[in-house]
């Protein structure tokens, strides 16, 4: 007979790949069924396993002795299981059975040790609910004792321990370790739109941090001679939709391109300015125990690459037997892109050819000198960007705690004007908007570098205001 202590490594060695699992209580890890919750409730456990306990007590050949399992909560025998002890078998049941909770063997005219094994072959169970079923062993040297079920009599006992146990089937999120990625280059030229060291993808959320949605270990169905895999829990038509910002995975010609996100080196299926879709037929499990599937983004080089914040969510399709089937589940915060710098909006410029004059001041508020770019913006969205030093009178760097001159809205324009001769105010919206990043950081996140003050005068003078 094969020692106990090797016997426990081959069981938790065969759970990786067995279908129905021979519940042995006497070893350890005890590796019981595992049916995922959400798979659709039957009543019915269609199974053959076999239920190992030690005998706990000698019993000779002249001694009769009684044989009591027990199931938990209601759940039921639908047929007798049969009993053998140490390969010999024992017929005689004297209660329960059928359609009861409960059985008692007859031992009788053999002559048995403690620690010969006893195996209850079951046949199929009925459940009251998806909850654990548990099963309980007792040796007791009274009929009646054992059918009652009385603990006062018990010559030898094993307390419940899980033949099936319920459990998440489904592993699905995203690598909670993402952190704000600061590589939207503002250095780029145009301004932010490449990554930092003049590249044009990145992996959002960092290297292996990304997506997975797996199965959770090895599970059964409610027979338990069948192995449940990914596509009973999620279908084969399911869809990973990452919502952040992808307005910059364009041709040369403006459209999207699907080919520049990517989940795992596969292409998105669909991509919009706000999301990417991805198909999941259940079929590949997405990342692995160590790692997640990465999202690389890739954009074009010459459209802004806008600072967002990438979460994903699974949106199973239909999944005949699942609980899933047609609902969506969020996978959670797959990473943020950020610029490497600090940045300030003004979201009103006056029209330069306006009744008041507009004007900015510009605030490197750190102590590192860096480089200044601004993208100005019509209201119709058109926008253009350039340095600071294409502004009339100005140097492309900004001193460590040092402003520009008070800089007017028309020079701003101007600069605009000979960087992109198209560019003009709105027909009808006759106003501006401007973005100004420093390549220099702030002390946090939640302080900027730099800072823009605007205010304008009337053109007679006699009226002033800031905002």
């Amino acid at each position: 007979m094969m020692k106990k202590s090797l016997l426990a490594l081959a069981v938790a060695a065969l759970s990786a790949n067995a279908f129905a699992i021979d519940v042995d209580y006497t070893v350890t890890p005890l590796v019981p069924n595992r049916i995922p919750n959400e798979l659709t409730f039957s009543n019915t456990i269609t199974t053959n396993d076999a239920l190992t306990w030690e005998l706990g007590t000698d019993i000779a050949s002249s001694e009769t002795r009684y044989i009591r399992i027990s199931l938990n909560n209601g759940n039921l025998f639908s047929a007798a299981p049969t009993l053998a002890i140490d390969g010999t078998a024992f017929s005689t049941i004297v209660a329960g059975g059928a359609n009861e909770s409960y059985v008692v063997f007859e031992v009788t005219g053999a002559t048995l040790t403690s620690s010969d094994d006893v195996v209850l072959t079951l046949g199929n169970l009925i459940l009251t609910s998806k909850a654990d079923v548990t099963a309980a062993f007792s040796v007791y040297g009274q009929a009646q004792s054992a059918v009652e079920g009385n603990d006062s009599y018990k010559l030898y006992s094993k307390a419940a321990a899980p033949y099936i146990v319920f459990v998440p089937g489904l592993i699905a999120g995203t690598d909670a370790a993402a952190t704000t990625q600061k590589i939207i280059d503002v250095a780029a030229t145009p301004t932010a739109t490449k990554f930092t060291n003049s590249t044009t993808s990145a992996t959002i959320g960092g290297t292996s941090r990304g997506i997975r949605v797996a199965l959770n270990e090895t599970l059964q169905k409610y027979d338990t001679a069948s192995s449940v895999v990914l596509s009973d829990l999620t279908g084969t038509a399911s869809k990973v939709v990452v919502t952040g910002d992808f307005s910059a995975a364009k041709t040369a010609a403006g459209a999207f391109d699907l080919s520049k996100v990517e989940l795992n080196g596969v292409p998105a299926t669909a991509v919009t300015e706000k999301t990417a879709t991805f198909d999941f037929d259940g079929t590949t499990e997405l990342g692995s125990s160590s790692s997640y599937d990465e999202l690389e983004y890739s954009v074009d080089g010459t459209t802004v690459i806008v600072p967002a914040t990438y979460t994903a969510e699974l949106k199973v399709g239909a999944a005949s037997g699942s609980s899933l089937a047609n609902t969506t589940i969020s996978l959670g915060k797959v990473g943020e892109l950020a610029k490497n710098g600090s940045t300030a909006y003004v979201d009103l410029a006056l029209n330069p050819a306006g009744a008041f004059a507009n004007y900015i001041r510009i605030t490197n508020k750190t102590n590192v000198t860096g480089n200044v770019y601004l993208t100005l913006f019509n209201d119709a969205g058109k926008s253009v960007s350039f340095p600071l030093s294409a502004i009339e009178g100005q140097s492309a760097s900004l001193e460590a705690q040092a402003s520009t001159a008070q800089i007017i809205i028309g020079q701003v324009y101007a600069a605009a004007q000979a960087t992109d001769p198209t560019f003009a105010v709105a027909q009808g919206r006759n106003k501006l908007r401007l973005v100004v990043d420093g390549e220099f950081a702030g002390s946090n996140e939640d302080i900027s570098g730099i800072s823009v003050q605007s205010y304008s005068v009337a053109k007679d003078g006699n009226s002033f205001n800031t905002f």
